[in-house]
């Protein structure tokens, strides 16, 4: 864990994070952060659950301090949008070190506590940084105010690092990377099972996750490459693309639905590969599972965790806006097939060693420590 650093007197370093709501991944992170002796780590939800995730709400014993916020729904038909409007108030009361935010509107409501704190923005962007991607303009408008205000930022990848140096003009010196990791041995200990489908797909069914793009390249490989493909997952495209896969000729695509979280290692092990589609991901936490399972993955270079994948080592990269290439790389995949057994434990083990809690809260709270050093 990090260093010691003693802050006027007080031995216990006191660090806020807010975050719009609870998931197991963050979760993880935190009671990693929380076994620091010298941390006091107090996190902030906009919302006690994730109307999109079942299950996904704030746990009555976490290991770390809890605050669920009150907000409030500033625009008529945007029910997952909200303002913390308590959080300021909330902030004073506890007097943070450091604040962590994981958006601009976050970042804007740390400022309104007016406090002597350090504000670390949370990133995993690489084209804009607010999260709050329902208000493009009010993005625009507050992105070179609010930028130049926040003393560091903790990024998902060596992209985002890269973005914000080169073409945002962040100064490389508050930049540091933090690992996204899941509870590895969650996914790698469990027995294996009856493999039911080449390929699995994992997500909510929207457009930004290209599984329609996915269905339409399966359908266009070669003869003689008939995979199977499980879609595990939820959301308003459900009933077009089971459409279309009734439609696709010489592929079977089984829906699974909407998988708890607790189940899903069950269902990766059902499964020769992840196939990773996504037009536009920060991370995907889907890949990192997949390889703790020891499934080989074909990930977009859309996403934040293609970083995660060595070519021909643990899995292939595939662009799914190129229609083409795309069904090249899944023809390409399948024709590793023999090799998918090796590529998965290659994968394992990378993320099992590099992507772990304590590397992630080792990574968060050295940043942390080295901005308030810098104080």
């Amino acid at each position: 864990m990090p260093r010691m650093l003693t802050v006027k007197g007080n031995r216990r370093l006191r660090v806020a994070v807010v975050l719009p709501g609870w998931s197991p991944m963050r979760d993880l992170l935190f009671r990693q952060m929380a076994c620091c002796p010298d941390i006091r780590l107090r996190v902030f939800f906009e919302k006690a659950s994730i109307p999109d995730r079942p299950g996904w709400q704030v746990p009555g014993d976490t290991g770390y301090e809890t605050v669920i916020l009150n907000s409030i729904t500033p625009i008529k038909g945007l029910p997952d949008k909200g303002l913390p409007l308590t959080l300021p108030g909330a902030l004073r009361q506890f007097r943070p070190h450091a604040v962590v935010v994981t958006n601009l509107t976050e970042a804007v409501f740390v400022m309104a506590a007016a406090l002597d704190t350090r504000l670390i923005l949370w990133t995993g962007e690489t084209r804009h940084i607010l999260s709050q991607r329902a208000w493009p303009g009010l993005s625009r408008a507050i992105r070179p105010v609010i930028l130049p205000r926040i003393h560091a930022m903790a990024c998902y990848t060596r992209r985002t690092l890269a973005y914000l140096e080169k073409t945002c003009g962040v100064d490389r010196q508050t930049l540091f990377t933090v690992p996204q990791c899941v509870d590895n041995s969650f996914f790698s200990n469990k027995a294996e099972g009856k493999k039911t489908a080449d390929f699995l797909a994992v997500g909510r069914l929207v457009p930004a996750k290209g599984l329609r793009r996915l269905i339409r390249a399966l359908e266009a490989l070669p003869g003689g490459q008939q995979p199977s493909l499980t879609i595990a997952g939820s959301g308003p495209l459900e009933k077009e693309l089971r459409a279309m896969a009734k439609a696709a000729a010489g592929v079977r695509i089984v829906f699974a639905g909407q998988v708890p979280y607790e189940r899903l290692p069950e269902v990766y092990r059902e499964s020769r590969a992840l196939v990773f589609p996504t037009l536009n991901d920060n991370w995907g936490f889907v890949v990192n599972e997949a390889m703790a399972s020891g499934l080989p993955v074909l990930c977009s270079v859309f996403a934040g965790a293609s970083q995660l994948v060595g070519e021909g080592q643990n899995g292939l990269l595939c662009n799914p806006m190129d229609e083409v290439r795309f069904v090249q790389s899944v023809s390409a995949m399948l024709d590793l097939r023999d090799r998918w057994p090796i590529m998965g434990a290659n994968g394992q083990r990378r993320v099992c060693r590099d992507y772990t809690a304590k590397a992630s809260a080792k990574a968060m709270l050295d940043g942390i420590l080295k901005e308030l050093s810098s104080k």
